[in-house]
């Protein structure tokens, strides 16, 4: 084992011997308490102000990715982003059809009701269109 000489501890300021080189607090209760603190002053930066890309107010952000002002432009916001990716509607299938159903249709439609249909109608009515 190594014998290093005496130093002061970077918390409290108590002096005593390490038990390896790279050490800097007397103990773990003083290395907790040391970056506790740390930790707790560099939490919160004062950031620049921001201007809310809703309603256009300046603001301070609590976080770096903060793009609103408050609760209810956030809601905005997040609405707009929702419906702009939305899924957009389907485009209905077209069933296909030969020619020689679509003819076969204004045939029996013509026995039945007297009447010609032309192509585009039959189509629509058989569900191809």
């Amino acid at each position: 084992m190594t014998n290093y000489d005496k130093r002061e501890c970077d918390y409290c300021g108590k002096e005593y011997m390490p038990a390896r080189i790279s050490q800097r607090f007397c103990c773990t209760v003083c290395y907790r308490k040391f970056n506790y603190e740390k930790r707790k002053n560099n939490k919160r930066k004062i950031q620049d102000e921001k201007i809310c890309e809703i309603c256009g107010k300046k603001y301070i952000p609590l976080k770096h990715n903060q793009k609103t002002c408050s609760v209810e432009c956030r809601e905005i916001l997040q609405k707009q982003t929702q419906q702009k990716h939305s899924k957009k509607p389907k485009l209905k299938k077209h069933n296909f059809i030969t020619i020689e159903e679509v003819i076969h249709f204004q045939v029996k439609h013509k026995q039945a009701t007297g009447e010609q249909l032309s192509y585009t109608e039959c189509c629509k009515q058989l569900g191809a269109l």
